[in-house]
C-alpha cells in the first residue's frame, strides 16, 4: 500500500481482471481479454462453470477491498463483459446475486468509492455501464459512495456516457457522486 503513496499519484484504481495467481495462470489470462483467454480460465481453472468463475471473481474483489490502499474500485461487475444478453449466465441467478451481494457487503464501510464505468460502451462491448443498475440499487442501500468514469482508452472517449451515467444514478436514488476536486476526493451534488 505504501508504494502507491510514494508514487504521488492523483488517484489509484483497484480492479480485478483475473481469478488466479501466476502459478496457475502463467500467461495471465484475463476475464476481459480475448475470448480465448476467458475460455481458458473458464474451462481449465473453473471446470466450465460460470458459477465457479463468478465465485472466484467476487472473492478476488473481496480480497482486494480488504487489502485496500486505492481510491476507487473499478468495473465492479467486469464479469458481464462477455455476457451480452445473458449469453453465458443470468444475472438473475441466485448464485450470482449471492456472489455480488457478498462483495458489496465487503465494500460497505470500507471507505472505497465504487466506480460507475462506461468503458464497455465506448469500446462497443456492452450497451450498459458497470455495474448493472440492480447492483447500483444494492450499493445505495449500503451507502456505498460512487464516482463516474469513462475508463477511456482514447482521448475522444473521456466523457463517454457521463450524462447518462449521472441520470442512471439519479434514477437509482443517488444524490451525489465523488469527484477529484482541488486534488481531494469530495462529494458533488448530482
Amino acid at each position: 500500500q505504501k508504494r502507491w503513496t510514494d508514487l504521488n499519484l492523483d488517484y489509484s484504481i483497484g480492479s480485478v481482471h483475473t481469478t488466479t495467481g501466476l502459478s496457475q495462470n502463467p500467461e495471465y489470462c484475463c476475464i476481459d481479454g480475448p475470448e480465448d483467454e476467458l475460455k481458458w480460465l473458464l474451462d481449465e481453472i473453473h471446470e466450465g462453470s460460470w458459477e465457479k468463475l463468478s465465485e472466484a471473481y467476487y472473492t478476488r474483489i473481496c480480497e482486494l477491498v480488504e487489502l485496500g490502499g486505492f481510491d476507487f474500485l473499478g468495473h465492479f461487475d467486469l464479469l458481464k463483459k462477455r455476457n451480452r444478453d445473458n449469453a453465458c449466465f443470468s444475472e438473475e441467478a441466485p448464485w450470482y446475486h449471492r456472489h455480488v451481494l457478498t462483495a458489496l457487503d465487503a465494500l460497505d464501510g470500507s471507505g472505497i468509492i465504487m466506480e460507475v464505468n462506461s468503458g464497455a460502451i465506448s469500446r462497443g462491448a456492452l450497451d450498459v455501464v458497470y455495474p448493472s443498475p440492480w447492483i447500483l440499487a444494492e450499493a445505495l442501500k449500503r451507502d456505498i459512495p460512487v464516482m463516474v468514469n469513462a475508463d477511456a482508452h482514447r482521448p475522444e472517449d473521456i466523457d463517454c456516457n457521463y450524462d447518462e451515467s449521472c441520470a442512471l444514478l439519479r434514477e437509482t436514488g443517488y444524490r451525489e457522486i465523488w469527484a477529484l476536486v482541488d486534488e481531494k476526493w469530495q462529494a458533488v451534488q448530482l
